[in-house]
């Protein structure tokens, strides 16, 4: 019963080393597709923002 696990505790290659290839496009197209967790919350911020910047006109954005 030779695991991984058993050959880096006894001296084997530790960190194990990098995977050789390439990452298949499919998987690492992933990689960049854009994360939104609370859909809608962008839009909402912005709908507030404008709600203040026409309430308050004569004040001017911090960035």
């Amino acid at each position: 019963m030779d695991s991984d696990v058993t050959l880096y505790t006894h001296g084997g290659n530790w960190p194990p080393p990098p995977p050789t290839g390439r990452m298949p496009l499919e998987q690492r197209a992933k990689i960049f597709i854009p994360f939104d967790p609370l859909k809608g919350f962008q839009d909402a911020l912005r709908e507030k923002e404008r709600e203040l910047e026409e309430a308050h006109p004569d004040m001017k954005p911090l960035v």
